[in-house]
């Protein structure tokens, strides 16, 4: 299992230009983020270039739903989550 995240990592991070590597990264960007290693997961799924339409469109809705949740929690910052009263 070991290798198979290594391979993966290794292709992910590659300066080529493929959808093989887009889809690399985007995989490995997921499952560093469900792992904890947000930053690094959110750090791959930037590097999906647009052109990449299908890989990108997925990794930008996975960006602005963090986006989103960011602003929520500095809205919140304070607040009481819950039933009130």
């Amino acid at each position: 299992m070991s290798n198979g995240l290594d391979l993966l990592k290794q292709l992910a991070t590659s300066k080529k230009k493929t959808p093989y590597v887009y889809r690399a990264r985007l995989v490995l960007g997921l499952r560093m983020m469900r792992l904890g290693d947000l930053k690094g997961g959110l750090r791959l799924l930037g590097k999906i270039p647009q052109k990449a339409s299908g890989y990108y469109r997925i990794a930008a809705k996975y960006l602005e739903a963090y986006q989103q949740l960011k602003r929520a929690a500095k809205d919140n910052k304070g607040k009481k989550i819950g039933k009130e009263g």
